[in-house]
């Protein structure tokens, strides 16, 4: 069985851009988590994940 990916970028009611992803956790016997990290832009157009 395949495992299924999940990946989303959006802007957030404040205007931040956000990254939110799901994995698993393997220090926590495979729970599935849902991760949320800040996007900033660089001037070359490319994101920065903080």
């Amino acid at each position: 069985m395949r495992a299924r990916r999940a990946l989303a970028v959006f802007r957030d009611r404040g205007g931040q851009d956000r990254l939110a992803y799901h994995y698993c956790d393997a220090e926590d016997e495979g729970t599935p988590k849902l991760g949320l990290n800040k996007l900033n832009w660089q001037r070359n157009g490319w994101p920065s994940v903080l």
